[in-house]
C-alpha cells in the first residue's frame, strides 16, 4: 500500500493457473481513480499481462481501496 501514497486507488489482479495444480497469484497495481473496467483494460497493456496471459485459466481484478480506506 505504500506505493499508493495518499492519492489513487489500488487494485488486485488475480489469476489462476493450472499447471500441476490450481493456484491463485495476485499482483497489486495503482490507478488514479476507481474505474474497474478501465483498470482491467489498462492491466492488459502491461508487461505483467504479457508474461502470464497464455498461462492463466481465469483472471479478475478486485478493488483494494484507497490510502484513506486502508489506514
Amino acid at each position: 500500500m505504500a506505493s499508493c501514497g495518499k492519492e489513487g486507488v489500488v487494485y488486485k489482479f488475480n489469476y489462476k493457473a493450472d499447471i500441476t495444480q490450481s493456484y491463485t497469484i495476485t499482483n497489486f497495481f495503482v490507478r488514479e481513480y476507481r474505474d474497474d473496467k478501465a483498470a482491467l483494460e489498462w492491466y492488459k497493456t502491461t508487461e505483467a499481462w504479457e508474461l502470464i496471459k497464455n498461462d492463466c485459466d481465469t483472471f479478475w481484478i478486485e478493488y483494494y481501496g484507497t490510502y484513506e480506506e486502508w489506514k
